[in-house]
């Protein structure tokens, strides 16, 4: 086990400050991204293996956006990839945990999905117990979203999301049982980012 931090100044519209070597995963602990700009506001995107996890988020001139407890992973080859207007000077600090990857005894699982407004993800049931390690839910849209999550009950419902906001739950610890499909509904366009950790009974 490694613990890295990761810096990167960012001048243009898309950075990758990390990578995940060869033969590890990483487990993103926390993820910082400062708008150096003492006057210039800005909008900010951070895609992590998949999916987004920040989209086009407002920056205000000298502030910070700070996520922290993610319990998100990467695997080999992944990346962050950092997105802005192109406008203000960025400084991103990443800290990782990198592991060796073993993948006979890999436990957990990343769920990536979009929903639209007529259209729900699903995520199918694949014989397996799971427990929600984390959940993220993006929407990418100038106005507010509407979304809801369940299973045989519900989980979250008609939740208000505002424009371009994020809502993530770290350490969910939510289980999902074998012999159950879930759904993931929005009335516009959204994104669903869940990490699973395998139930060994």
């Amino acid at each position: 086990m490694t613990i890295k931090l990761i810096e990167a100044a960012s001048t243009t519209s898309a950075s990758y400050p990390y990578e995940v070597p060869t033969g590890k995963y990483s487990l993103i602990k926390s993820l910082v991204i400062c708008n150096l700009s003492g006057t210039e506001n800005s909008t900010v995107s951070v895609h992590l293996g998949g999916t987004y996890l920040v989209y086009s988020y407002a920056l205000k001139g000298g502030d910070s956006l700070i996520i922290e407890d993610l319990e998100l992973f990467l695997l080999a080859g992944e990346r962050i990839l950092i997105q802005h207007n192109g406008v203000t000077s960025f400084r991103i600090s990443v800290t990782v945990e990198e592991k060796d990857y073993d993948a006979s005894n890999f436990p957990y699982k990343k769920v990536n999905g979009l929903a639209t407004g007529g259209s729900p993800f699903v995520i199918q049931d694949d014989g397996s117990d799971w427990i929600i390690k984390a959940m993220y839910i993006i929407n990418p849209n100038p106005t507010d979203l509407l979304f809801a999550f369940y299973g045989q009950f519900v989980l979250i419902n008609n939740k208000k999301l505002g424009p371009s906001k994020s809502l993530i739950i770290p350490k969910s610890n939510i289980m999902m049982t074998k012999g159950r499909t879930y759904t993931f509904s929005g009335n516009k366009n959204c994104y669903i980012g869940l990490i699973l950790e395998k139930v060994v009974q």
